[in-house]
């Protein structure tokens, strides 16, 4: 999301940083703790809360509010690491998706619900509520984030316990899809 957003508004690439972490923390922070926890359900919550990605969330946060620099070896590892992590992502998306015959992938007729809700609804009533409270500082980054197709953890996750991921692999294949129609429309309304 956040490429989508420089590439947008180039000139105010901090500004925008800053107002996409606004929004865009408190949701990868439930999706990666709560929503992690209902996902794998079973007992002690807790503990499947401390995991790395919950530490990376809390040490993140830390560092970024205080404003403490990271050190050139940390900074430099993690900005390795983290230009793996899409690759790998669409990777795994591709392994996955390939074991699927496609007919199985397109035939499922609530799929198409869900992509207009998740591609066209969702962002019209974000747009709609933007527009009426005039909130049109945070317009911007507040549609492009709800006009996004379903994430790549759709498919991830499911893999990660072993459950079955091909609701999330036909969600993902849609709404990808789908979102090379949608997605130039929602950014046209948004130009600066």
């Amino acid at each position: 999301h956040l490429s989508i957003e420089q590439k947008q508004f180039p000139s105010s690439s901090k500004r925008v940083y800053t107002a996409f972490m606004f929004f865009a923390v408190p949701f990868v922070t439930y999706t990666y703790t709560a929503g992690y926890v209902l996902l794998t359900g079973g007992d002690k919550p807790m503990k499947k809360l401390c995991n790395p990605i919950t530490a990376a969330i809390v040490l993140g946060a830390i560092f970024g509010l205080v404003g403490l620099p990271l050190p050139a070896v940390a900074d430099s590892v993690l900005s390795m690491g983290s230009a793996c992590v899409g690759p790998l992502c669409m990777l795994l998306t591709g392994i996955t998706l390939s074991t699927f015959a496609l007919k199985e992938l397109l035939t499922e007729k609530t799929a198409y619900i869900f992509c207009a809700l998740r591609l066209v609804v969702i962002p019209a009533a974000a747009y709609g509520v933007c527009r009426l409270l005039h909130l049109d500082f945070v317009l911007p980054m507040v549609l492009i984030i709800t006009a996004m197709p379903c994430g790549l953890n759709a498919i991830v996750f499911p893999k990660l316990i072993g459950e079955n991921c091909k609701p999330g692999a036909r969600l993902a294949l849609l709404t990808h899809v789908f979102s090379l129609i949608t997605l130039p429309f929602w950014l046209s309304l948004i130009q600066i």
